[in-house]
């Protein structure tokens, strides 16, 4: 049975680099996605979002390989976008107040029959208590990133071109890495990003998207 891996595939996506600003053009993906509310750390309903989300997308995957459906995939790293009602910024120090939607992105031969039927047999073994919660949606691409949300409800759109800026891996909590401050020896890297990034946002708006790409990618 053939075998694909989405995350090295779109690697560009998944596994930025951190050493440069690149521009993307992130294509429409198909997620499953459950909101919710409270801090990432200690809530319960987002640990049971967590659970319902990759217990449905691996009963996805081995209901199809069960039945000889090709290909076979590896399951998607969890995503999520965070913001605070009113549009107003993440307050680190209140997490209790985040909302947020989590999502693990599905192949494209995947149908939303396909996600019912593995979420009325997940139902029948372990009924996660969160599984009633789980939608399905095709989106943009946020990449994961916080605010572009936001982005897309005030422009009401998905098109638009995004810049990146990698930040690497975390060896330990990667929610914590992500929301941590950079580093003393990290300032002047992020400082030659953004101008690098301010330079590709100029060129987009002077000479257009597919010139930045070209210079900048």
């Amino acid at each position: 049975m053939s075998k694909i891996d989405l995350k090295k595939e779109l690697k560009h996506l998944y596994l930025p680099s951190a050493k440069e600003v690149v521009l993307l053009d992130v294509p429409r993906m198909n997620f499953i996605m459950i909101d919710g509310q409270g801090d990432p750390n200690t809530s319960q309903t987002f640990k049971e979002a967590v659970n319902a989300l990759y217990g449905l997308a691996y009963s996805v995957k081995f209901a199809l390989k069960k039945q000889g459906i090709e290909p076979d995939y590896t399951v998607m790293p969890l995503e999520g976008l965070w913001w605070t009602a009113g549009g107003n910024m993440l307050d680190i120090t209140n997490k209790d107040d985040w909302e947020w939607t989590l999502m693990i992105m599905q192949p494209d031969h995947i149908t939303a029959e396909m996600i019912g039927q593995a979420k009325a047999e997940l139902k029948a073994k372990k009924d996660p208590p969160a599984l009633g919660k789980v939608r399905i949606r095709q989106r943009g691409g946020s990449g994961g990133h916080k605010g572009i949300q936001s982005i897309i409800a005030s422009l009401g759109s998905q098109d638009f071109p995004r810049i990146r800026v990698g930040i690497g891996r975390p060896d330990g909590d990667e929610i914590s890495y992500v929301l941590s401050d950079f580093a003393a020896e990290e300032k002047q890297v992020i400082e030659e990003a953004v101008s690098t990034a301010a330079d590709a946002i100029h060129c987009i708006l002077t000479e257009g998207i597919e010139a930045a790409m070209n210079r900048y990618n």
